[in-house]
């Protein structure tokens, strides 16, 4: 929980004027996926983060919950279903179980890569050595109990004779997939001739009559996966056996097989179009009864071993079955999170233990019913001191998915939480609201432990944001789809929204949703009001409270503003725009954050002064721009008119997703953005990845940018929440995500192990000098440097004495002026730095040295020359008669035009020409262009030496003969140009003209 990140670490390091500094960097939960909810500083400065994570080894401290509600392996004894979570170390979600025969508190779980095993019914685990590949199935020799069967996927069956300490590969006559590999699903042995072994492979059923020594696979169970086998206890060699392709029977052990009749409910299929069998499982008490599990339809029964079939309704699909002999007693699984027994033959059934998160197993076992599941994502609270020393971490949550949306913290430092839940034993505090629910609240108090905890409403209604009044009342606003539990007189008490008309073919419209406004009493027991907000297709994610105790409520495109007892709409408006978040001042001038919308026809309002009324510029090419939807911040009175508004923009995607007021009435903004232009001051890095998250700090009229930084490491980040410190700092908490333009509101990506959180404590202090960014010299992007390319700082106060310094060693100095400094990284530079990828670029000036700013290194970034300099439009490209190209002087289509770049990495000269390390590759409106030559050196008003590579303008009508429909194609006038080394491109926004082809 407390490792610092890779680029993060490097950027801590302090020296004098420094603008912006990363002061502490935690990285939050365990081995697996965790994700950010919210942060917060009491009056004190001590630091709160809540989120959610699915770590099994989530590194708790003085914690009122100290393991994941939800374990691996859960296990009820009796009847009764008494239940207790079994915490096996080392495992955080279970693929299989299986018990010794002989002996059935005896247990092995098998997990993706590890393999576990307890001698004393689950209490305590040792763990075993295990095969190549990703465990899936575990039997065990009920004729001798070192003996154990292991299939895996990619590396066929294994078999160990010690007890699981060693493994063999037994894969002789197992059928490869088409990819080569060894595919192995499930493993049985058969319990009266434990030489005749089954394993479920990508081919279909395979057969060992000698303990694994050789295999065959059966003919027509090709291409049928097996799910599920089951062996009569009465009659040796009677075999059950199904899979994707329906039930089959066998009376000779496994040697032939007849294939069993389809239920009459065939509409109820796999996704493949066969009647699928989940599970089998035969009647303890008497054999002719069968029980098939079937995931799409639920159960069914047959009473005459197989040849007729009733379906058995329980309230869903059915995805496992088990028996217990000695009592009868059946067991299944009801979509793969709960677990229901009947004695009856299901004609009554009884829920037994909790709503798990996904089981994937079901072991009867002696006295003990075993349950394996997937990992489950509980939500997770830290506190820590203003020097980010942990004080309490806790979990909170039940057996199943909890997923922290909002959290809050008030000046005392009790935190407030809401989310939502699948389960059913939440935690909840006596005299709670609600006992079940989807989702909930809960305070926990400045100590860590509970104050109030209360489920709140059905599933249809989500939270996604939470606020506190002075006086302790907890509001959420969220999402509603009808259901909502109303108040008298609240403002809106009816859900409005009308569902579009039943089976319409095609995607239709989604069905219609309200916000929601809720305040709870302060001790979680009652509601003082809840009231609907909107109509059909609206939703808040974000909530804020004014001084006069209204609430303002965002998302979708609108803003409300109800008053203090929800019972009035005070104001509403509308922005053609995405918004994310929501913040309110002293004053109670409103300010909004999100996305402008690249759908609506209105134009996004912007107003005159304000710090950015207009993006990174770009042209519009034929290849299309990488500009996209902006991040902004717009500022409203208290009655929604538009005070000031601004863009937070680069040459291409970025998003606002959190706001919040700094304690000098600053403005605060963060969020996730794929631009290398986007607009930075004082900051601590660039950019690492194609996506990462960003930081900035504004005047409170939205006219001066007082720091921006962008923030992340090497992977894709975006910055989720947002909050000021009583010291003057910054607290801000993000996760790493596939894409920036995520949002957690519906989906669990804590569930995703490449989901990981960091918490960070930022501070800002004057510097002069100051580096705001380094960019390619000719892209004017803010991408990787690269040895041998030009590049530029931009800042300010740079004297006529500023120097260079890139990891502590002084360049020599292309051009020098008051904001901007122009030099080339060496030849040589290395490219694995300890920081992998980065380097740390210092300007001295006025015996004074700035910010150290975090650079990314790469070994080519290329970029091309502008002719105004200014990284975009017409591009600095020469005409096969030496001409500078233009619209007035174009090239002609198959001429031969010298390009102007920079960037492509390291050199080595072949009779004066040049040679980089990796192919640079030429396109022109998309089509590749034929090499002539490069060479490196002066061009007339570009810096430095100027990588210049000579191509021919395509032809597209030379390849008329292999493409008909290129004919009598001709290029327009202006068309983009890219390089490409790598993979690596650049900048999409440089035209060629191009006249009549020759």
């Amino acid at each position: 929980m407390y490792r610092s990140a890779l680029i993060f670490l490097a950027a801590t390091t302090i020296l004098h004027g420094q603008s912006a500094t990363f002061q502490w960097i935690q990285q939050i939960g365990g081995s697996q996926g965790q994700a950010i909810a919210g942060v917060g500083a009491d009056s004190q400065g001590n630091v709160y983060v809540a989120g959610s994570t699915s770590s099994a080894d989530f590194p708790v401290k003085s914690a009122w919950q100290p393991h994941r509600g939800g374990s691996a392996v859960l296990r009820i004894d009796g009847p009764g279903g008494q239940w207790q979570n079994l915490y096996s170390f080392g495992l955080n979600s279970v693929t299989a179980l299986s018990a010794d025969p002989r002996n059935p508190n005896t247990v092995y779980a098998a997990a993706a890569d590890g393999l576990l095993h307890s001698t004393d019914a689950g209490a305590t685990w040792t763990a075993l050595g295990h095969p190549d590949g990703t465990l899936y199935g575990l039997a065990i020799d009920p004729s001798a109990s070192n003996v154990l069967y292991a299939a895996t996927i990619g590396n066929g069956v294994h078999k160990s004779i010690d007890g699981g300490a060693s493994w063999t590969a037994i894969n002789n006559g197992i059928v490869p997939y088409s990819d080569g590999k060894l595919y192995a699903y499930n493993v049985w042995v058969d319990p009266h001739q434990p030489n005749v072994i089954f394993a479920a492979t990508s081919a279909g059923l395979a057969r060992s009559s000698d303990s694994g020594g050789s295999w065959q696979t059966n003919g027509q169970f090709q291409l049928a996966r097996t799910s599920g086998m089951a062996f009569d206890a009465n009659t040796p060699g009677l075999v059950y056996a199904g899979g994707f392709k329906g039930l089959q029977r066998s009376t000779d052990d496994g040697a032939t097989w007849t294939p069993l009749p389809i239920p009459n409910n065939i509409d109820i299929v796999s996704s493949s179009g066969y009647f699928e069998v989940d599970s089998i499982v035969i009647d303890p008490k008497n054999p002719a009864i069968l029980y098939v599990a079937n995931a799409y339809g639920g159960l069914f029964k047959s009473l005459d071993s197989g040849n007729t079939w009733a379906l058995k309704q329980l309230g869903g699909g059915v995805g496992y079955l088990t028996a217990d002999p000695a009592t009868g007693a059946l067991y299944a699984s009801v979509g793969s999170a709960q677990i229901l027994t009947s004695l009856d033959g299901f004609n009554t059934s009884a829920q037994v233990g909790p709503t798990v998160s996904y089981l994937t197993s079901l072991l009867l076992a002696g006295q003990h019913l075993f349950l394996g599941s997937q990992a489950n994502s509980d939500v997770f609270v830290a506190k820590f001191d203003p020097q980010g020393n942990p004080i309490y971490a806790t979990y909170f949550g039940g057996a199943a998915n909890d997923q922290a949306n909002g959290m809050v913290v008030d000046a005392g430092g009790s935190v407030y939480v809401t989310g939502s839940t699948g389960s059913s034993d939440f935690p909840v505090s006596q005299g709670a609201y609600a006992k079940s629910g989807g989702n909930f609240v809960f305070k926990l108090n400045p100590d860590g432990s509970m104050g109030y905890s209360t489920y709140f409403a059905t599933p249809s209604t989500t939270p996604y944001a939470i606020a506190v009044d002075a006086d302790g009342h907890a509001l959420i606003t969220g999402i509603t789809h009808d259901g909502l539990p109303v108040t008298a007189g609240a403002y809106q008490t009816k859900f409005a929204g009308v569902y579009p008309p039943c089976c319409s073919i095609g995607l239709g419209p989604p069905p219609p949703s309200n916000a929601f406004l809720t305040k709870f009493d302060t001790a979680g027991a009652s509601l003082v009001f809840s009231t609907y907000v909107g109509n059909q297709q609206d939703v808040a994610f974000a909530l804020a409270l004014g001084p006069d105790g209204s609430a303002v409520l965002a998302g979708s495109n609108a803003l409300y503003r109800l008053n203090s007892d929800g019972s009035a709409l005070l104001a509403n408006t509308t922005l053609p725009a995405s918004i994310w978040a929501v913040t309110e001042d002293g004053a109670g001038n409103i300010y909004a954050g999100g996305t402008t919308s690249s759908s609506s026809s209105q134009r996004f309002p912007l107003t005159s002064g304000a710090f950015q009324t207009f993006p990174f510029p770009f042209v519009q090419l034929p290849l299309g721009s990488t500009a996209g939807t902006h991040a902004f911040v717009t500022k409203f009175d208290p009655q929604f008119q538009i005070l000031a508004s601004t863009l937070l923009a680069g040459e291409t995607q970025d998003q606002t997703l959190a706001l919040a007021v700094a304690a000098d009435g600053n403005i605060l903004a963060a969020g996730s953005t794929y631009s290398k232009a986007f607009p930075t001051r004082g900051a601590v890095q660039g950019s690492f990845s194609s996506a990462t998250g960003f930081v900035t700090e504004l005047a409170p009229d939205l006219s001066n940018v007082v720091f921006s930084t962008f923030a992340g490491d090497t992977r894709n980040f975006g910055v989720r929440t947002i909050a000021p410190t009583p010291d003057g700092g910054i607290l801000f908490g993000g996760a790493t995500a596939p894409s920036p333009f995520y949002n957690s509101y519906g989906t669990n990506n804590a569930l995703d192990p490449s989901f990981q959180a960091f918490l960070v404590k930022a501070g800002v202090k004057p510097a002069a000098p100051r580096i705001d960014a380094t960019l390619n010299a000719a892209s004017q992007l803010g991408v990787p440097i690269s040895p041998g390319g030009v590049f530029q700082v931009k800042g300010a106060d740079f004297g006529n004495d500023a120097m260079l310094l890139v990891n502590g060693t002084a360049l020599p100095l292309l051009s020098r002026g008051g904001t901007t400094l122009i030099a080339t990284l060496p030849n040589d530079f290395p490219t694995d730095l300890n920081v992998q990828g980065a380097a740390t670029v210092v300007v001295q000036s006025g015996g004074r040295s700035s910010n150290p700013f975090l650079a990314p290194v790469a070994a080519a970034a290329p970029g091309v020359y502008s002719a105004d300099g200014s990284g975009v439009g017409q591009g600095f490209i020469l005409n096969q008669d030496g001409t500078r190209n233009s619209p007035s002087h174009p090239a002609k289509e198959g001429s031969a035009i010298t390009i102007c770049a920079t960037g492509v990495g390291p050199l080595t000269f072949d009779n004066g020409y040049a040679v980089s390390a990796s192919p640079v590759n030429v396109y022109i409106d998309g089509f590749y262009s034929l090499g002539i030559a490069a060479v490196l050196g002066p061009v007339n008003t570009l810096p430095g030496d100027v990588y210049q590579i000579s191509v021919y303008v395509p032809h597209p009508a030379d390849n008329a003969a292999s493409n008909p429909n290129l004919k009598n194609f001709v290029m327009p006038p202006q068309v983009a140009v890219t390089l490409e080394i790598n993979g690596v491109r650049s900048q999409t926004s440089l035209a060629l003209s191009v006249g009549n082809p020759q």
